[in-house]
């Protein structure tokens, strides 16, 4: 198989957002750009020259309108949900061009993917403060199980090893992330919002539901995209002086995986 350069890798995930975003016009559904995309859309009016993926975060009514037509996507795209496949555990959905695979380094994956774009989900949580943190550290324990189940061993401990394949080979990753996408989809709706695939962060990542429903356009690689009204709040939260760039010791890439064109 012939391996994909990182230019190529950035030219197939724009058109797979380029997809996706035509098929949400289409039908009037809501979304942002998020987290990396989002802030080289601010700095670089593009893709973090250093970074590759794209990410997009919508409300949760607005995800499911787009499970009802998420078939009407371009034939070289495929969506990919715990729901959709039996064999995927990530908690978030991703949609991926089918005529390339990626292979990831760090972690094990019972499906083939290909090159990705991430669609996260902002699920409702409880204004009661006490009722809002007990479903935080329930996401968070399963994140945990995910993660066990999901990544390699950065140990030499054999029980580990072992323990890490029989939760594996159970797939107890994916049975604890459906039980709580379940969850949190029939959570009351409220004025606060969580994107609960991080729970770690959830001071950061609990935003009022109003402040979600209010889009501007903005240029990502000489298209305009939507994205949050205030978008300063956001990326505030998560990179503090955001238009600040990093040490050049940071500059690298943050993924840890090999891509190729199917033969």
């Amino acid at each position: 198989m012939k391996q994909i350069s990182n230019n190529q890798y950035k030219l197939i995930a724009l058109e797979i957002l380029k997809d996706f975003d035509n098929l949400c016009k289409k039908y009037n559904i809501k979304y942002s750009l998020a987290y990396g995309t989002l802030l080289g859309a601010v700095r670089h009016k593009g893709y973090i020259p250093w970074d590759d993926d794209i990410d997009v975060i919508m409300i949760r009514e607005e995800y499911e309108k787009f499970l009802d037509i998420k078939d009407e996507l371009k034939q070289d795209h495929t969506f990919i949900s715990l729901e959709s496949n039996k064999l995927y555990s990530a908690s978030l959905a991703k949609i991926y061009n089918n005529k390339t695979v990626l292979k990831e380094l760090m972690h094990r994956d019972l499906c083939d993917i290909g090159v990705y774009m991430d669609v996260f989900v902002f699920d409702y949580v409880p204004v009661i403060k006490w009722k809002r943190k007990l479903i935080y550290y329930q996401a968070l324990l399963c994140r945990k199980i995910w993660g066990f189940s999901t990544y390699h061993s950065k140990t030499d401990f054999l029980l580990e090893h072992k323990l890490r394949e029989y939760a594996a080979k159970w797939q107890l990753g994916r049975k604890v992330n459906l039980w709580l996408n379940n969850y949190l989809k029939n959570q009351k709706k409220s004025y606060l919002c969580c994107a609960m695939l991080f729970v770690y962060r959830w001071d950061w990542e609990t935003f009022c539901t109003q402040d979600l429903k209010k889009f501007i356009n903005i240029e990502f690689e000489n298209n305009m995209f939507p994205c949050f009204e205030d978008y300063d709040m956001f990326l505030s939260r998560w990179y503090g002086d955001y238009m600040k760039l990093p040490p050049k010791e940071q500059r690298v890439l943050g993924h840890f995986y090999e891509v190729y064109y199917k033969e």
